[in-house]
């Protein structure tokens, strides 16, 4: 059995789905670095750096793999579609079919038999029914190439199927008890942020935060923030008149941190400082600063 892997070597939710196949299984695997068409030089470079150091990491700690590095180019235009009808907020879906027209290519280059996704419960939410109907365009896409996917935040044995869609949604993990799961060495590597704590209100160490900060662990962790996200399981909870997708999750992530919207600005303030410091003493226990 080949597996292509989508791996960026920075992500959470893709080292966690190659840590599985590669202990828990014995398939073939194909870890795909892409670098894409809307990143910039500096971050691509950055991204790469951390691909690398996975790789080695993995290679070192589990089994010998293949690796490939390639281009996610602009095969599609923008699409900008409203989050929800009438709204100001627009979102580009033009990402989402770019990405999957790169690993079909790759798929029939390497002759693989599965992919793996590294979605997982927090990219998955009630609006429009929109986390589904990416997940139905996918698996008819790769049925009609002959392929079967898989999700490793929910299963590396059980496909993903258009009947069992729901099911998936609703038990598949987030990234928030993924990490809890990895070797911290090769956890070490993913908890890096390129502002190393020195910006305040950084999106991507509150998100690395969320484990630190908070008493909670495991499953009971991830249905706290998606809850706040209506997401995974609680995607039923959207309100479609003022949900802002993405565009809101990170004022849900400061929720979920303890701050409070509602109190005064130096207290915020204090807070916000005091992040920075938990955030710069994490990434100096990682061994990223």
């Amino acid at each position: 059995m080949r597996v292509l892997v989508p791996y960026s070597g920075l992500g959470t939710n893709s080292t966690y789905g190659l840590y599985r196949l590669l202990t828990e299984t014995d398939h073939e695997i194909i870890a795909l670095h892409l670098n894409m068409y809307y990143s910039s030089d500096e971050y691509s470079a950055w991204e790469r750096e951390h691909f690398h150091k996975g790789v080695k990491w993995f290679k070192d700690n589990t089994r010998d793999f293949k690796t490939v590095e390639g281009v996610c180019s602009r095969f599609y235009s923008e699409d900008l579609i409203p989050l929800r009808e009438g709204s100001p907020y627009m979102f580009d879906n033009s990402h989402q079919s770019n990405r999957a027209k790169t690993y079909m290519e790759a798929t029939k280059e390497f002759n693989v038999d599965l992919i793996s996704s590294g979605r997982s419960a927090e990219d998955i939410n009630g609006f429009r029914g929109l986390g589904e109907k990416r997940m139905e365009i996918r698996v008819t896409t790769f049925e009609e190439l002959g392929l079967d996917f898989i999700i490793p935040s929910w299963s590396i044995t059980e496909r993903l199927t258009l009947e069992n869609r729901n099911r998936v949604i609703d038990e598949m993990s987030a990234k928030w008890s993924q990490r809890e799961k990895l070797p911290q060495e090769l956890r070490n590597i993913i908890t890096n942020c390129r502002c190393k704590g020195n910006q305040l209100n950084c999106y991507w160490c509150d998100d690395l935060l969320i484990n630190e900060v908070r008493s909670e662990t495991g499953q009971e962790l991830d249905d706290i923030v998606l809850e706040k996200l209506c997401a995974g399981k609680f995607r039923h909870l959207v309100d479609l008149e003022t949900w802002r997708g993405s565009l809101d999750r990170h004022d849900h992530y400061k929720k979920v941190l303890g701050f409070d919207f509602s109190g005064d600005w130096p207290t915020f303030e204090k807070l916000e400082e005091e992040m920075c410091d938990r955030a710069r003493d994490m990434y100096a226990k990682a061994g990223n600063i």
